[in-house]
């Protein structure tokens, strides 16, 4: 039977170094028995993207990234030669990247409260689209024929004004019927989870929605920092609304 992986990430998304067991080493790709690397998934339909960074294996250090979920865990990317299978392997994230997604993403959660909370604008949730978190920002799919440049100062102030309150961001996990009941299809859809899952994890921002969400957010949205949208195209009956953060 095969050892499968613990995803530290989920569980403390603010643990830079970990020591692991390679359990699964083929095809330029490692699998541990525990990870802090969150990989790209599609598991809940709204990518986030991996984390990279490197481990070290008999005093040689090797570049890892997030990878990819498998049947039994995340297959990280190697740059590399393979260890060898049941090595200890000493893993350590790009911090400055990761803690960037994480603020990124919280943001994304800010930003869908206040359009579809506030504003009654429809998000729409699009697989490997909408939402969506990189590095150097994300975008979002709203319903709307048209997003004029005039509204967005009071969108920006809307999701700074939750930034200044620094609100707690929490994590926690339904099972799948109640999940459903709980979260409003304005903010999420837990039909578009993975249905191998059957518990969902959902991300509750004090006094927002709860939200499926299976990537790393920060503890409190002080920690967002200035919001700001940079663009809004058009994209057949949606405008796809483009942010970062300063």
């Amino acid at each position: 039977m095969a050892v499968p992986t613990e995803p530290l990430y989920l569980k403390d998304a603010y643990l830079r170094e970990c020591v692991a067991l390679v359990v699964e080493a083929k095809d330029q790709r490692l699998r541990l028995d525990k990870t802090i690397f969150a990989p790209r998934s599609m598991e809940y339909g709204h990518p986030q993207a991996e984390d990279m960074g490197f481990f070290y294996t008999n005093h040689e250090q090797k570049g890892l990234a997030g990878g990819r979920i498998g049947d039994d865990g995340i297959l990280h990317s190697v740059d590399g030669d393979l260890p060898d299978l049941w090595e200890i392997a000493q893993t350590t994230l790009y911090w400055e990247r990761r803690h960037r997604l994480m603020r990124v993403h919280t943001a994304a959660h800010l930003l869908i409260q206040v359009l579809a909370g506030d504003r009654g604008i429809p998000v729409q949730f699009h697989k490997a689209r909408s939402p969506s978190v990189r590095v150097d920002g994300g975008q979002l799919y709203v319903a709307r024929d048209r997003f004029p440049r005039r509204d967005w100062p009071s969108v920006e102030a809307a999701v700074a004004a939750r930034v200044e309150e620094d609100l707690p961001v929490r994590a926690f996990t339904l099972p799948r019927a109640d999940a459903t009941e709980l979260v409003d299809p304005r903010f999420g859809d837990v039909g578009r989870v993975d249905p191998r899952h059957e518990d969902i994890r959902l991300i509750k921002i004090r006094g927002g929605p709860a939200i499926p969400c299976d990537g790393t957010l920060v503890r409190r949205t002080g920690e967002v920092g200035p919001f700001r949208l940079r663009g809004a195209r058009r994209l057949e009956a949606a405008r796809v609304l483009d942010f970062t953060l300063d």
